[in-house]
C-alpha cells in the first residue's frame, strides 16, 4: 500500500529537505500524497501532483487543528514533525515548541484513521543543549542529557 506523508515545518531547511528528497527520489506507487504545512504562505516550487499545501498554525488549539487538517490528514501513514518558533529566551523557545509539537501530535492522532505508522520528531543539535551551554566534543549519543526534558523539548 502506497503511503501518504505529513511534513511540517516546509519552509524551513528539514522540512524542504524531506520534501525534495520525496519528490525527486520515490514514485506515487511508494508516496501516494505529500502533504506539506507552513504556518506562513508556501515559498516553494514544487511540481508534484502527489503534493497538497494545508496552512496551520500549530499554536492554535488542538480541536481548531484536527477541523482543518481533518480534509487532507485521515490515511496519513508517516508525519514528520520539523516546525519551529525562534524565541529569544531559551525557557520561552522550549514551552513554545513544546507546545506546537504536542499540538500537531494530538490533532493528527484525532484524524488519522488508525493508519499512522511513524511520527518522527526532528531533534538536530538541539538534542545536545548546544543552545544552552557547551558541551562535550565530540557530542555522543550515549552521553546523558545535561538539561532535564522539562528543560529542553529537543
Amino acid at each position: 500500500m502506497a503511503k501518504v506523508v505529513l511534513i511540517s515545518g516546509i519552509n524551513g531547511i528539514t522540512g524542504s529537505a524531506i520534501l525534495d528528497h520525496l519528490v525527486k527520489y520515490t514514485t506515487q506507487e511508494e508516496w501516494r500524497r505529500i502533504i506539506i504545512t507552513s504556518h506562513f504562505p508556501l515559498t516553494l516550487v514544487m511540481q508534484d501532483p502527489r503534493v497538497d499545501f494545508l496552512a496551520l498554525d500549530f499554536s492554535k488549539p488542538v480541536d481548531v487543528l484536527a477541523q482543518d487538517m481533518s480534509r487532507l490528514c485521515t490515511e496519513v501513514t508517516h508525519a514528520h514533525f520539523s516546525s519551529y518558533v525562534h524565541k529569544d529566551s531559551f525557557a520561552e523557545l522550549n514551552v513554545a515548541n513544546r507546545l506546537l509539537s504536542k499540538n500537531f501530535l494530538d490533532a493528527l492522532l484525532l484524524v488519522v484513521r488508525n493508519c499512522l505508522q511513524n511520527c518522527t520528531l526532528q531533534m538536530g543539535g538541539k538534542y545536545y543543549n548546544v543552545h544552552l551551554q557547551p558541551v562535550p566534543t565530540p557530542a555522543r549519543e550515549d552521553q546523558l542529557r545535561l538539561v532535564t526534558y522539562d528543560e529542553n523539548l529537543y
